[in-house]
């Protein structure tokens, strides 16, 4: 799996003339990530954990300076913990369902799939199942 890249543009700055400088007063982003004199925090972080605190600090056209501490919590990507051999199905049972897991990553995680067998669809929730018929009613 390929690393994925952060980033994110500072622009809650209310009052003041822009353009701003924005520079880390103190503490230190997370390893991997740096902040740009123009607010954006960019890179790839090489570990999960947190969160970090640290203090930024802009200047603006007119030479004013306001710091704001922050931090970030940087999470592990997604690794799915089912098994790779999911249950099996059985002829003539016309219900099959099969929950996938997974750990870290950010909430909520959204499940694709592709090459189900035919009949069987996975929701966004990590269910793989056959859909279920409508109830029948009578009146």
């Amino acid at each position: 799996m390929g690393k994925l890249e952060y980033i994110i543009r500072i622009t809650d700055c209310p009052g003041g003339q822009s353009p701003y400088v924005w520079s880390v007063l103190s503490g230190s982003l997370p390893d991997g990530l740096l902040l740009s004199p123009s607010g954006t925090i960019a890179g790839v972080p090489t570990a999960a954990g947190g969160p970090v605190y640290f203090s930024v600090k802009v200047i603006d056209n007119m030479s004013v300076p306001a710091t704001q501490d922050v931090s970030i919590t940087v999470t592990g990507a997604p690794s799915i913990t089912s098994s790779a051999e999911l249950a099996a199905g059985e002829i003539g049972i016309s219900y099959y369902s099969n929950s996938l897991t997974a750990k870290d990553g950010t909430s909520p995680l959204v499940w694709s799939a592709s090459g189900l067998p035919p009949g069987l669809t996975i929701a966004s929730n990590g269910i793989i199942a056959e859909p279920r018929p409508p109830p029948v009613t009578t009146a």
